[in-house]
């Protein structure tokens, strides 16, 4: 009888490149909008997606604090709140799953069944997520601290996006944390923190911005109107806290939002 050797995952080329760059990028991250930036940039070379739900228990025996950061005008807030819900929501379900199993849970299309349980099926359904990909960082008594929860991932469930997990979580984890500890946000009783976030559409915007285009010429590569546009950076100049175009440029490509080349 031969044995075959397990395979063990790595990371190639441009992919290598890619975490190198998370890594760096997530050490200028200091406050909730700069996290959103980081992980709707730098990490969506790496693990693509849409939305990103994080958990974090600051407190031993209470229930994690639930954050959400998304480009999907789909998942609202009602939604968040209802996979949120101690108990019978999505994300503690999850979370009971990954601290009994030791590791990732994973439903949607095409996802091992030992990532998952039948059980969580209908509730993902019901929740606007379509895909669910979720680990976390454990303390010493083998327990979840944290938990991130990654949704409508664009690449297939599986090994590779375990792994993947396994590579992020460490970074989150340690990222997350400092930018709790410096803004001490308010959450409220209920533990869910809504994240305002910078859209894809202003993305787009600040890739045109980048390239020297004026507010005219954005309008007519998105077929949008000029005063849709002057709105949209007005609207990224505030959320990036930006006293300029150039200057919300730089803080783009310095969080991971836009490449520098």
């Amino acid at each position: 009888m031969v044995l075959k050797e397990k395979k063990h995952l790595t990371l190639e080329g441009e992919d290598q490149d890619h975490l190198v760059s998370i890594i760096n990028s997530s050490l200028r991250v200091a406050n909730m909008h700069h996290f959103f930036s980081w992980s709707q940039g730098a990490i969506q070379f790496l693990l693509p997606h849409e939305i990103l739900v994080c958990g974090v228990a600051t407190e031993a025996g209470l229930p994690m604090r639930f954050m959400r950061f998304s480009s999907s005008r789909y998942f609202d807030e009602t939604r968040f709140s209802e996979v949120c819900e101690p108990g019978e929501g999505l994300l503690p379900r999850m979370i009971l799953h990954s601290n009994k199993t030791g590791h990732a849970c994973m439903l949607g299309t095409g996802a091992p069944q030992r990532y998952f349980d039948e059980a969580l099926l209908p509730l993902l359904e019901r929740s606007e997520l379509r895909s669910a990909a979720a680990d976390g960082q454990r303390g010493l008594n083998g327990q979840l601290k944290s938990y991130f929860c990654f949704s409508r991932v664009e690449i297939p469930l599986g090994a590779r996006v375990e792994y993947l997990l396994q590579l992020l979580v460490p970074f989150l984890h340690t990222t997350l944390s400092r930018v709790i500890s410096n803004e001490e946000p308010d959450v409220g009783t209920d533990g869910v923190q809504n994240v305002p976030s910078v859209t894809a559409r202003e993305v787009q915007v600040l890739h045109h911005i980048k390239l020297g285009k004026t507010n005219q010429q954005i309008a007519e590569e998105l077929a949008l109107s000029p005063l849709t546009v002057k709105n949209h950076v007005q609207r990224i100049l505030r959320k990036l806290n930006a006293s300029n175009r150039g200057h919300a440029v730089a803080l783009a490509i310095n969080f991971g939002v836009l490449k520098a080349q």
